[in-house]
């Protein structure tokens, strides 16, 4: 008598015992596997693990496509977390923060241009608050109650979320596989305060005129300009496009991987007519430190209280006041909720007009950018010549 005899014979001795019937059927079906805990990250390959233990989260990447590896993977940590024979503990049970923040610094400065205004100011409050303390005693509700005694001392809100975004970037880079460290990122989870965005940025029509003026014939100080008041790009990301992959001539689109996103995933932004040309014309105008090209420009123009970044708030109020719609903004921007593209909503209260590409109506025509004579004004007879260039921020009708 085979197995399968057997076991009919065992269902026909079981009839009306539903429980042994039960427990002799579960033997002939496969056993589940509980894929809980894995998952995948936009700016990664590779299948990642997610679990908790004592109230203490790990999570790490498993460094492979394979799903099952990755699973096995994730039990054999789980495990050596239950028995306390993990390998990275020994190493963090003897580290303090201040040790770790030194050492993410070292890194820092060889990867991070602004490592200074990024990292730096916010580390000196930081490691007073917690440089003593080892890393495994710094928990989630260890940084919560250091961002709370930063809201007591009345510090702003977009202030205390940079100290967050600080302490996650340091036990991020501290949880990658090439540094070991630990397998806890306290910071993750925390949200950020909401931040009063009232107060938008943008440059004026006054400030373009200046900015043309005190920079005519500086042709890649006029393409930068013109190519961020068109995308709405942030000032460090056009320099990790790859332009044969990642720009589409046909579609119009910039593809911006996940990798080189802050928020971590795919971003689509269109392209008008503007941006093709410059993109054409001059693609290594990237290629210059376009932050302080841009920095240097404003200040010979006069231009006042004004970053390069605030060229990515242009273009949203810019947007929105010809028509465009809040939804369709917050993709182009990488926003997570459409909260925060609603800032951009106010701005300027001008009749709305029409979608996307009438964003280009405030600044100049492609032969107009590349054009070495620009904000000519002057007899009648210049103003109707179509070759004459005029600013695009002045009045319309």
């Amino acid at each position: 008598m085979d197995k399968l005899d057997k076991l009919v014979e065992q269902i026909k001795n079981a009839s009306g015992n539903e429980d042994l019937i039960r427990d002799i059927l579960s033997k002939l079906l496969p056993k589940e596997t509980n894929d809980k805990g894995l998952f995948k990250r936009g700016d990664s390959p590779f299948w990642w693990y997610k679990f908790t233990i004592n109230g203490k989260p790990y999570s790490a990447s498993t460094q492979t496509e394979n799903k099952k590896l990755a699973k096995m993977i994730m039990d054999k940590k789980r495990t050596e977390v239950i028995e306390g024979k993990h390998l990275d503990k020994k190493s963090v049970a003897k580290m303090t923060f201040q040790e770790l923040s030194d050492k993410f610094m070292v890194w820092a400065k060889e990867r991070k241009k602004c490592w200074k205004k990024m990292y730096l100011t916010n580390l000196v409050r930081i490691n007073q608050a917690l440089g003593d303390k080892l890393i495994e005693d710094i928990d989630r509700k260890t940084v919560k109650a250091y961002l709370t005694s930063l809201e007591k001392d009345k510090l702003a809100f977009s202030t205390i979320n940079k100290h967050k975004s600080t302490i996650g970037a340091i036990f991020a880079w501290a949880m990658d596989d090439e540094q070991g460290y630990t397998e806890f990122n306290p910071a993750r989870g925390i949200k950020n305060l909401e931040e009063d965005n009232e107060v938008v940025r943008y440059l004026t029509e006054a400030e373009y005129a200046l900015f043309m003026a005190a920079n005519k014939g500086d042709q890649d100080a006029v393409d930068l300009l013109h190519f961020f008041l068109n995308t709405g790009m942030r000032p460090g990301e056009p320099s990790k496009l790859d332009m044969e992959k990642d720009v589409d001539y046909k579609l119009n689109i910039i593809t911006l991987p996940a990798k080189h996103s802050k928020s971590r995933k795919k971003r689509v932004i269109p392209m008008n007519d503007i941006v093709v040309d410059i993109l054409k014309r001059n693609p290594d105008v990237f290629k210059l430190n376009v932050g302080k090209k841009l920095e240097r420009s404003f200040k010979k123009a006069g231009i006042k209280d004004f970053t390069p970044h605030c060229l990515r708030h242009t273009f949203a109020t810019n947007y929105l006041d010809s028509g465009g719609k809040l939804e369709v903004l917050r993709d182009i921007l990488g926003h997570h909720s459409v909260k925060v593209t609603e800032r951009y909503a106010h701005v300027k209260n001008a009749p709305k007009v029409h979608a996307v590409n009438l964003v280009q109506n405030y600044y100049l025509t492609p032969r107009d950018i590349s054009a070495t004579n620009l904000l000519r004004s002057g007899s009648e007879e210049e103003n109707n010549n179509p070759n004459t260039v005029i600013s695009p921020y002045i009045s319309r009708v």
